[in-house]
């Protein structure tokens, strides 16, 4: 049996996290999106807006627990502080805009995707938890941009919440998404390297 730290060695290219990863986060649906209802109100889009947020939250911090690489490990705490900064401004944006958030059908998805994968990640551990935890969030952010493009952005009326949900949440969602798919090809290629005994350079 061999150590972790045999697994985890840094290939060729050292890993950065820091270099990789700047403000991002991300929503944890798989699902196909629909097109929203032509009478989503500003209140339904704040309340699926904080669901994403808490759904990172979540994940990310069952992630910092669990994840076997430091790699991951970093990558998940920086999500989990990054989402909890994001829900907060949020808060204080909806706040200052006398927005009162009601819950709606697209917020009762994410939670429930979230909810899902939450549940799937618990099974798992050790580096086959590193290896799902990134998959998911490689689809998962896919799906975001989707959705906030159909479903949010177009029926954010108040100016200042569809200004943040353009230039912030979503700009956040497209970064995971490369740094997860970065970190995803990395881990791959030490699995393959560590299973078929080749020496790290």
């Amino acid at each position: 049996m061999f150590q972790l730290s045999h697994l985890i060695h840094a290939a060729a290219v050292p890993l950065s996290i820091a270099a990789l990863f700047t403000t991002r986060s991300c929503l944890r649906d798989t699902k196909p999106l629909s097109r929203a209802s032509p009478s989503l109100e500003a209140a339904q889009v704040a309340d699926a807006a904080q669901a994403l947020d808490q759904a990172e939250i979540d994940e990310a911090s069952l992630a910092v627990e669990r994840a076997a690489t430091p790699e991951v490990r970093q990558f998940a705490h920086q999500v989990a502080d990054q989402s909890t900064h994001e829900r907060d401004r949020l808060a204080s944006l909806l706040s200052a805009e006398h927005i009162a958030v009601m819950s709606g059908e697209v917020g009762e998805q994410v939670r429930h995707s979230a909810n899902a994968t939450h549940a799937a990640l618990m099974l798992d551990k050790g580096v086959s938890f590193d290896r799902d935890y990134l998959s998911r969030e490689v689809k998962s952010c896919e799906n975001a941009v989707s959705r906030l493009d159909v479903e949010l952005l177009p029926h954010a009326r108040d100016d200042a919440l569809k200004s943040r949900l353009r230039n912030v949440t979503r700009a956040e969602f497209e970064d995971r998404l490369e740094t997860a798919k970065t970190l995803q090809l990395q881990l791959t290629s030490k699995l393959a390297d560590a299973h078929s005994g080749k020496p790290h350079t």
